[in-house]
């Protein structure tokens, strides 16, 4: 149980360090990957290989690769190609987690939810002050980047995980929106 909530707990993290780059979610969905495969693969339940997203990931994968073979640069693109299965093995790691902790999609909601909001107000405060919390500066007058510095990808990040929280809050039950609303209204 301990792990499962430490993984969990990465999972919910996982919005937030995007922020710092790409090693630190790279190593957070190849841990969870590992955590993933040690504990199906330990309890023998291949329930989630078995399902039919990861059947179609998987020829989807393989035709991905072989493609590769046909070009130029047969090691540089095997290299990239063979690398994407961490991702349809990161959706089964995610679906592990959501079976066995049944609060992983409300608890993952308020981490998204508060990781946007903090974003969003350390935005606001480099628009109003030229600098963020950080003391990054503004790029240009015009251009807020918050917490990415030099690279000018705040709206691709929000533009990004606000469709998920949106989504996400359509998941929760009508008793936690109720409650998650409510908490809202008091912070108001």
């Amino acid at each position: 149980y301990n792990s499962i909530n430490f993984f969990s707990y990465l999972i919910y993290l996982l919005p937030l360090s995007l922020v710092t780059g790409p090693l630190i979610p790279e190593i957070t969905i190849l841990v969870c990957n590992i955590f993933f495969l040690i504990k199906t693969l330990g309890e023998k339940d291949y329930s989630y290989f078995k399902n039919s997203f990861f059947k179609l990931f998987l020829v989807f994968w393989l035709l991905f690769n072989l493609s590769t073979i046909f070009s130029d640069a047969i090691l540089y693109s095997l290299k990239y190609s063979l690398s994407y299965l961490r991702f349809g093995i990161f959706v089964l790691a995610i679906n592990y987690l959501i079976d066995k902790n049944n609060k992983f999609i409300q608890h993952f909601y308020y981490f998204l939810f508060g990781t946007i909001i903090f974003i969003l107000l350390d935005s606001y405060f480099q628009f109003l002050f030229s600098y963020n919390i950080l003391g990054f500066e503004r790029p240009t007058n015009y251009i807020v980047s918050g917490f990415f510095n030099d690279e000018e990808i705040l709206g691709t990040y929000l533009m990004r995980l606000s469709p998920l929280l949106i989504s996400l809050y359509f998941f929760l039950s009508d008793e936690q929106r109720l409650k998650f609303n409510s908490y809202l209204i008091y912070i108001a």
